[in-house]
């Protein structure tokens, strides 16, 4: 993909130094209990005061193979995307892609955000030739910092916090509908927001719009209904129709990470979830997420989480 036309003429302060890129060799792979049958999470963020500034946002430099918006109520900081860095003053609202390396360091409380966290393959229920494939290039494309926080009119940027406050109590009360409705009010939120951004003029790299999206959403589907298998990347790309090096330039020019990436990652977040119970066996939980070995299965966790599965098992029985 070409490099966007930036979207805003506003300019930030982005930068790109030792500094910026030093934070990327820390960068962790993190799991949020995601899939097909629940396939968005919301998060609250809430830090009224704590340690001396500037601190850090997250313990770690983090990327996940989910689209995420963020909307930041109160506090200053400074975000890092890639190489990027920009200073940020609430309220705003950040867009990543799957596969971003993103990093936060507060300068001021208190800290309040919401972050919701979506599988991609979500937004192909708008439609993956038109409007889904325009959605989830948003999060996509290749872009500068600048485009992905972005500051909308106060009267929009209400509205959108009204919503994501509304996101976070419909997903913790589960309430009847709330599934339905929390997809409503993402969609709502996301439409309102590029609509916006069209009428500023704004224009993005529309590059990824000429891929085959359809088979993108192939791709997505068939990945999660048999990542339990050995699954390798030619049985994928024989299910949806195209060659080997078809598949892994489409796939990536999608969503921004390899389709053996976007596999794994998958696997290792179903892994751990089944490793919070108290009584799993971490040879069967390799075996049922599509492990071939038991050796591959730690070897992977460890290079995506950190710690082995019998130390992270340790951990969510400590908690």
């Amino acid at each position: 993909m070409t490099t966007a036309v930036p979207m805003r003429q506003e300019k930030r302060g982005a930068v790109a130094t030792v500094e910026a890129v030093r934070w990327l060799n820390e960068v962790r792979e993190v799991r949020h209990p995601i899939d097909l049958n629940r396939p968005l999470i919301v998060r609250q963020v809430s830090m009224p005061s704590g340690p001396p500034l500037p601190r850090p946002s997250v313990p770690f430099p983090e990327k996940h193979p989910y689209c995420e918006m963020a909307v930041n109520f109160d506090g200053r900081g400074v975000q890092f995307v890639g190489t990027e860095k920009l200073a940020r003053k609430a309220p705003d609202v950040m867009l990543l892609g799957p596969g971003t390396p993103h990093y936060g360091i507060c300068h001021s409380y208190p800290q309040n955000a919401i972050i919701v966290h979506f599988l991609p393959i979500l937004l192909f229920e708008m439609g993956p030739e038109r409007d889904g494939a325009r959605f989830l290039s948003r999060f996509t494309a290749l872009q500068n910092i600048e485009n992905r926080i972005v500051r909308p009119p106060p009267e929009l940027m209400r509205t959108l916090m009204q919503r994501m406050k509304e996101m976070a109590r419909e997903y913790h009360e589960q309430k009847t509908g709330s599934e339905l409705r929390l997809r409503a009010l993402l969609m709502e939120s996301l439409v309102d927001l590029l609509r916006w951004e069209e009428s500023t003029g704004a224009k993005l790299d529309t590059s990824s719009m000429a891929l085959n999206w359809s088979q993108v959403e192939k791709t997505l589907r068939y990945i999660h209904a048999n990542y339990a298998e050995p699954l390798y990347v030619e049985q994928i790309a024989r299910a949806v129709g195209l060659s080997v090096s078809r598949l892994q330039v489409t796939f990536r020019n999608a969503l921004g990470m390899s389709c053996v990436h976007y596999l794994r990652a998958l696997r290792i977040s179903h892994a751990k979830a089944l490793l919070c119970n108290p009584e799993a066996r971490v040879t069967e939980i390799a075996l049922q997420t599509g492990f071939e070995t038991l050796s591959h299965f730690n070897t992977s966790f460890r290079n995506l989480i950190g710690k082995s599965p019998t130390e992270y098992m340790r951990c969510c029985a400590r908690q």
